[in-house]
């Protein structure tokens, strides 16, 4: 090949060189755009954050970039956090559509499932509850998971619980001779007052129907419907005197525990609509009254209304003693073992040793610290059956940084720099383990080998 040929083979060479730092990407770039990222979201900086992991997913196209070693399954992680980061930015539509597209473009991924329970989240907060109980079912699909599958079905049920809340009691049958009376007319008005969304006037006509001197099971269905159709109007006190006076006048009715869900509904929202907590202390014991009623049935229907009655009487608690928003030292453990689950060990031992600054005997954070220790030590020894030795001198040394008393770390390190030769390191890594277990055959056996293959030179 003549030298023209080769210059211009050369000058290609060198073109390509300059310019692909642009044209190719960088793993090591994109490894610390996503960890920025990373970090902006755990503190709460979600704008940051999407523009971060959108910066991440844009790099990670380019030709060249490896993403396997920073997060197993990268493409689906950041799109799934991109998703949440729109949800906590209250860009509902935005996010459910990011979640579909972790659905739709990664099957296989293991954040389908999350990417589920978070459209089952927006659509519940949406009181979208149908919507929410499909994508909980979706999300049942997928996962084996028994923890996990116990906490997607609990939100899956109380969807479910919403869509069929108790029945309310029917009408009773109106005998021939009373269909053309009055006081029938009244309840069919009443009831299509109720149809036409008009819930302070039905409601005045239940309550009017109620006070009549009519069988008692008539008296129960009006009752019940006045207390929801002032509910509705947002005539609380007046919600709360409708049911109550069935509770009094019909206790032990098939339809009674129907009122009690009722009243605890009526105080809950009261609760919330005026900030009130003294409400939430009659939720609780409205609840709790109808907990002790309904101590011994069997009955399906009571059990569950029960159950959504025991819903809302936690979250009636909740507001009157919220839930301690984590310390800092917890904040930094639960982000450490996120970055331990994602085999972020170094990002993990980081979040670890914060926690353990603000609190130095906090027992979540030497765990974690352990924890790290014992996944450092197993690759270690992985490295050493591969005859990785410059990963296992890393991996021990990252042990020993964590506990400086650990004589088999010590050992093995020794160990792998003895079969890289260097005798001297393997030397001083053997006698460190002296130094804490004299006794130790191990690393009496090391230092013979090192002074036979030093004798042998």
């Amino acid at each position: 090949m003549d030298r023209k040929i080769w210059g211009i083979i050369g000058g290609l060479a060198l073109v390509v060189a300059l310019l692909s730092p642009f044209v190719l990407g960088n793993s090591k770039k994109v490894e610390r755009i996503f960890e920025d990222a990373e970090m902006a979201y755990e503190d709460g900086r979600y704008e940051e954050a999407l523009e971060r992991y959108n910066k991440a997913l844009k790099e990670s196209k380019k030709l060249g970039v490896k993403t396997d070693t920073i997060v197993p399954e990268f493409q689906a992680y950041i799109h799934y956090k991109i998703a949440q980061c729109e949800q906590q930015l209250g860009n509902v539509n935005v996010a459910l559509e990011r979640y579909r597209e972790v659905i739709v473009n990664f099957p296989e991924s293991r954040y389908v499932t999350d990417s589920y329970v978070g459209r089952g989240d927006l659509y519940f907060d949406r009181e979208d509850y149908e919507a929410a109980s499909e994508e909980y079912k979706r999300a049942l699909e997928t996962i084996e998971d028994a923890g996990r599958r116990e906490h997607i079905n609990q939100k899956y049920q109380i969807a479910l619980a919403i869509i069929n809340p108790p029945p309310p009691p029917s009408p009773p049958p109106a005998a021939t001779e009373d269909i053309n009376t009055p006081d029938f007319a009244a309840l069919i008005e009443a009831t299509s007052l109720r149809f036409e969304k008009r819930f302070k006037e039905a409601a005045t006509q239940y309550k009017t129907f109620a006070s009549n001197h009519l069988p008692a099971e008539t008296a129960i269905y009006a009752l019940y419907w006045a207390g929801r159709c002032y509910h509705k109007a947002g005539l609380f006190q007046q919600s709360v005197d409708a049911f109550k006076e069935l509770i009094d006048d019909h206790a032990y009715t098939p339809n009674t525990i129907e009122a009690y869900h009722g009243l605890g509904v009526v105080y809950f929202d009261w609760a919330k609509r005026d900030e009130d907590t003294s409400k939430c202390e009659l939720v609780i014991q409205t609840i709790e009254h109808a907990e002790q009623e309904y101590a011994d049935s069997r009955a399906a229907l009571d059990q569950q209304v029960l159950s959504l009655m025991r819903e809302i009487k936690r979250n009636a608690k909740e507001m009157i003693e919220p839930v301690p928003p984590p310390s800092p030292e917890e904040q930094y453990v639960r982000q450490g073992h996120e970055h331990f689950d994602r085999g972020k060990l170094e990002l993990a031992e980081e979040k670890a040793r914060k926690a353990l600054r603000i609190n130095r005997n906090y027992p979540p954070a030497k765990q974690l610290l352990r924890d790290i220790k014992e996944r450092y030590y197993d690759q270690g020894l992985e490295a050493l059956d591969q005859n990785d030795n410059h990963t296992a001198v890393v991996k021990f040394s990252k042990v020993i940084n964590i506990d400086s008393n650990d004589r088999n770390a010590y050992c093995y390190l020794g160990v792998a720099h003895f079969n890289l030769h260097n005798c001297v390191y393997a030397e001083d890594a053997a006698n460190n383990a002296l130094a804490i277990d004299p006794d130790y055959e191990e690393a009496h056996r090391l230092l013979e080998r090192i002074r036979e293959k030093e004798s042998s030179r």
